[in-house]
């Protein structure tokens, strides 16, 4: 509720790169999963727009929740990497674990929202949690990575470019290899 807090916190910890993913990103990255398979178990891949609300199999519905967690997870890893590579252009050194750290709990806002996702007609508002966490990256770069005020908007917007063409580009393939 209070991301400066938090973000002051989080900078006084020695980020472990193992905790941060065992015991925070896979178990938050399934929340849009259950969001997405119960959407899917209750109005199919379409969410119930054809009219027939048809329901899917139990092993589709069970693919597409897995295919959206461990794109969750992967998400963390490429904001992480953008993170990491854009560093010299806003810090003076790279931190591969902190930009983890960052990546990680920026995501949480996205992450705890995705059970609206089981709700065809209100998913839109999962965008309130994009922005939120937007905010939080924002913030969190400033305080972890020690990002001037000048340039954190700017490290935000070219790490938001870069996350979204890695994950377009991986998007692409993994439906060329037939997983999506």
């Amino acid at each position: 509720m209070s991301p400066d807090e938090e973000w002051c916190a989080i900078g006084e910890e020695v980020p472990d790169q193992w905790s941060i993913v065992g015991s925070f990103v896979l178990p938050l990255a399934s929340i849009p999963a259950a969001g997405w398979s119960a959407k899917l178990a209750l109005f199919g891949s379409d969410g119930g727009q054809d009219g027939d609300g048809g329901a899917m199999e139990l092993a589709q519905v069970l693919q597409g929740g897995l295919t959206v967690w461990i794109f969750s997870v992967l998400s963390v890893f490429v904001l992480a990497s953008s993170i990491y590579i854009l560093a010299p252009l806003f810090v003076r050194t790279r931190d591969w674990p902190r930009a983890l750290q960052v990546a990680a709990y920026s995501s949480a806002p996205i992450w705890l929202g995705g059970f609206i996702l089981a709700i065809p007609e209100v998913a839109y508002a999962e965008l309130l949690a994009v922005f939120q966490a937007f905010y939080v990256l924002y913030v969190g770069l400033k305080r972890i990575l020690g990002v001037k005020e000048d340039n954190a908007a700017e490290y935000v917007a070219l790490s938001i470019v870069l996350l979204t063409v890695a994950t377009t580009l991986l998007g692409a393939l993994g439906g060329a290899l037939g997983m999506l």
